[in-house]
């Protein structure tokens, strides 16, 4: 299947040309299954699919004899699609009138090349697609902000590869070239455009996973997937969670967004419009929805809807109603209220709730002892403890987490909304409501992990929250010993909604060519070495810099996924070639913790290790012939090797040997 092609080829070109996340930009435009529409630049066909999903036809225009053949065979089952291949210009004037919908998505900072010597080629190449487009039809664009936040924080230019080329101006020859906000209503009033709406696609309308408008911006705390680089190398110039939080507050979200989306009439627009789509499609399909605000479509302005994203999700979505009754049964209204649900054919729709989240009223309090006050309350409320259960496992826990004998007769809930976390409260003057309950389930959970997942998502998502940990864990009265075993609950339920798919976060690590902290320019020494964790694998021959994958490293936790090859029997991971302190929260080959044959470190506590020399390494053992899927949670400190020195004089557990590589310098 294409959704899974990205992960099989591991590179950006299979990412950008087939990954079913291409078409999300689609969803603000509602196409109801009657519409002619025209793609211009329609490549290997990434949007081509979704456009026949959900269109009557679909006209393709597309340069690459190789690309359209691809299309053509990717699409091969698609609904109506024919492909005219040639230039624009040369097929544009055979071209009908009557589409209703025209896209010009990755195209229109290439009109130069399509427009030949015009003197305002991309003002010519709107005006050309818009003659297409039928009375009341649509012109639809997706392209970069040249303005985009992602660039001041050290992205290259997406299509030169050059730093800073768009925000200190284009060249007047580049092949390509892309405008601010401000440019592009000047270039729509060239144009004679009178009628158009932006949205604001994040991270960006390539691989967009949450589609804004004017009526409704990101919240503070909401803009935190900001390492996208897939396909170029970049600089990491400044924290981009802290910055989005800081041009938020300034109301100056549209001016930086990463990518415009534009929706252009040649008459009025419909009055009914999406205001904000968030798209929950990387999981498994049977899980997979979409989340929208729709004005003017539902029974009120005051609701939105949540939708399957294929018809395999339509039993899920309709559980969302049972998931509503059982925790309205639970819960006293002074206790909680429970966002109102009612069914709406395939999809269900929730009331819109004015208000701050927890999370967001949790991140305005000048102290910790604030933010301590509500995370007690937001537990007093969320597990009462006249209704905990003693623990045991049923068989519908075990179809999500297996079996966790461990946990066996630890306070529990009966009935437990497994994604009650802080954001998904919203505070105001009726009280406390929730408003996200799809992961409800109706047979016991232990309460520690319901506790220990609120703070995972409330901490790890944000580097300014860190700080809060230690007294975090005590306040939720979370013990450190069964934080393992919490963590492995977590990554069974995330294996539970993922199933075989693979996000595209987990590819990341693979498949970014690297990200250079500006931290890292002050220090002579860092730069030198290059801090990047190395992977070496063998299966049934000699360790070699021939058989490496090397990942950036990032700062704090992060997360590896790797496939491994077919046959890996053993491992060596390098975090970093420096002396280090090192912690691992998991390391897991298809499931099961690691075996550790040697290392060159000293392990201080359990998930704790010290490496006071160069070169840190972990040899690991792979069950033999059937190693699949390595996955590790570590956070790696370079730091001075005479400070490590005298650390490593504290007990611990001796140290390894080192395990050489043949050719590798370390």
């Amino acid at each position: 299947e294409l959704r899974d092609v990205p992960a099989s080829e591991g590179n950006w070109t299979a990412l950008y040309h087939f990954s079913h996340l291409r078409g999300n930009i689609l969803r603000p435009l509602r196409l109801r299954g009657t519409e002619r529409v025209l793609e211009i630049g329609s490549g290997c066909g990434a949007i081509t699919g979704h456009l026949a999903q959900q269109a009557a036809h679909v006209d393709c225009v597309e340069l690459s004899e190789k690309r359209s053949l691809i299309n053509a065979y990717a699409n091969r089952d698609a609904g109506d699609v024919e492909i005219l291949v040639g230039n624009f210009s040369a097929i544009e004037p055979h071209l009908g009138n009557d589409y209703d919908v025209v896209t010009l998505i990755g195209v229109l900072e290439y009109a130069a090349a399509y427009m030949g010597d015009s003197p305002d080629p991309f003002v010519d190449l709107l005006q050309k697609a818009m003659a297409h487009v039928a009375p009341g039809g649509r012109l639809v664009v997706a392209i970069e902000n040249r303005l985009g936040l992602k660039y001041f924080a050290g992205c290259r230019e997406d299509h030169s590869g050059v730093f800073f080329e768009g925000i200190e101006g284009y060249d007047p020859k580049a092949r390509a070239q892309t405008f601010s906000l401000g440019e592009w209503k000047a270039m729509l009033a060239r144009a004679g455009v009178a009628h158009y709406r932006f949205y604001y696609p994040y991270p960006d309308y390539k691989l967009p996973l949450q589609i804004f408008s004017d009526h409704r911006l990101p919240r503070p705390g909401e803009l935190t997937r900001n390492q996208n680089n897939y396909d170029r190398s970049r600089l990491k110039l400044f924290d981009e969670d802290k910055a989005w939080d800081g041009l938020l507050a300034g109301g100056l979200f549209p001016e930086f967004s990463n990518s415009f989306l534009i929706e252009i009439g040649n008459g009025p627009l419909a009055e009914e419009q999406v205001l904000y789509n968030k798209s929950s499609n990387e999981r498994a399909p049977e899980f997979s929805l979409q989340t929208c605000f729709v004005k003017g479509q539902l029974q009120s302005d005051s609701m939105y809807c949540k939708y399957p994203d294929s018809p395999a999700a339509r039993t899920h979505v309709q559980k969302i109603l049972t998931c509503a009754k059982e925790l309205e049964a639970f819960y006293a209204p002074e206790q909680l209220r429970i966002n109102r649900c009612s069914a709406m054919g395939d999809s269900v729709q929730l009331e819109v709730l004015e208000g701050e989240t927890l999370e967001e009223k949790m991140d305005a309090c000048s102290a910790a002892d604030g933010i301590a006050d509500y995370m007690r309350k937001f537990f007093a409320r969320t597990q009462p403890s006249g209704k905990l259960v003693s623990f045991s496992e049923t068989e519908g826990f075990r179809e999500i987490f297996g079996s966790m004998p461990e946990a066996e007769g630890l306070p529990a809930l009966p009935v437990a909304d497994l994604d009650m976390i802080f954001s998904n409260v919203i505070c105001n003057a009726e009280g406390w409501h929730l408003i996200d309950y799809e992961w409800t389930v109706s047979f016991p959970v232990p309460a520690e992990f319901l506790r220990y997942r609120a703070l995972h998502y409330y901490l790890d998502v944000s580097s300014r929250r860190q700080e809060l940990r230690e007294t975090a864990l005590e306040i939720c009265q979370i013990d450190p010993s069964r934080i393992p075993l919490w963590e492995e609950m977590e990554r069974r339920f995330q294996k539970y909604i993922l199933g075989n798919y693979v996000p595209i976060q987990a590819l990341y690590g693979g498949m970014t060519p690297g990200v250079t902290d500006i931290r890292a320019l002050e220090d002579p020494e860092r730069r030198a070495q290059g801090e990047r964790i190395r992977l070496y694998w063998a299966a049934g021959e000699e360790l070699s810099e021939e058989r490496v994958l090397s990942f950036p490293m990032e700062e704090g936790w992060q997360r590896l996924r790797v496939t491994l090859p077919e046959g890996t029997t053993l491992l060596r991971l390098d975090p970093g070639e420096r002396s280090a302190l090192c912690a691992i929260r998991a390391w897991t080959i298809n499931g099961r913790a690691v075996k550790i044959l040697s290392h060159n470190g000293v392990m201080k506590q359990k998930g704790t290790w010290v490496f006071p020399q160069e070169d840190p390494q972990w040899l690991v053992s792979c069950p033999a012939g059937v190693a699949d899927v390595m996955e590790m949670e570590l956070k790696v400190q370079p730091v001075d090797a005479d400070l490590l020195q005298a650390i490593e004089k504290t007990p611990g557990q001796r140290r390894g040997i080192r395990i050489p590589i043949p050719g590798h310098r370390g």
